[in-house]
């Protein structure tokens, strides 16, 4: 299959992090589960929000803010680029595939990018903090299909190949009908070089 435009996930594929071993550490030190931190992060990126409507959050969760602080802190300190990856993408890049960051990254994402030097990859960012809607639902996979049309008029959904690390997201973007590669590293990175032949 020849694509056109990669869909890539930032979070967990060009910035890695030890989430599971953290995620691992707070579930049996302070009970926060996998589905307490994913939930939370999953209403966070679904659009601004004031400091009281977050505490109001973590507080009808049951979620202490102490911790959940902590775990956010512990999380973005074991971030590092994925050098290997953004070789390949800047390889895809020159080869004339359009790179579009899908992301569930909060509002300052720009902050977030120029932090790892990653402002200039990417053609387009569809970002739902902004849009109020969050991957992996059909409204997000919608407005990521809109911003490709406009650098590629006239693209058809398989030839979008989404690059991301987590399942329930990958297994939606292949519903809607994209090309999809759960990202995992190595493994990964083989496909997503022979994705740009």
């Amino acid at each position: 299959m020849h694509y056109k435009v990669f869909f890539v996930d930032f979070g967990g594929v060009l910035v890695l992090n030890r989430v599971k071993e953290i995620g691992a550490y707070f579930d049996r030190t302070y009970g926060l589960t996998k589905d307490d931190s994913t939930n939370t992060f999953r209403f966070l990126h679904s659009g601004e929000k004031s400091d009281a409507e977050v505490d109001r959050y973590l507080e009808e969760h049951h979620i202490k803010k102490d911790v959940w602080q902590k775990y956010k802190a512990e999380l973005f300190n074991s971030e590092t680029r994925n050098e290997d990856l953004i070789n390949i993408l800047e390889d895809a890049k020159k080869s004339g595939i359009k790179i579009i960051y899908t992301t569930n990254n909060s509002a300052d994402f720009i902050k977030i990018m120029q932090k790892y030097g990653l402002t200039e990859l990417p053609h387009i960012i569809v970002n739902s903090s902004l849009l109020g809607v969050t991957k992996p639902d059909l409204p997000f996979w919608e407005a990521s299909m809109i911003e490709a049309e406009k650098l590629c008029p006239g693209i058809r959904k398989d030839e979008i190949l989404l690059i991301d690390d987590s399942d329930v997201n990958t297994e939606s973007a292949i519903s809607f009908g994209l090309g999809a590669v759960l990202y995992n590293g190595k493994d990964a990175d083989e496909i997503i070089k022979l994705a740009i032949i």
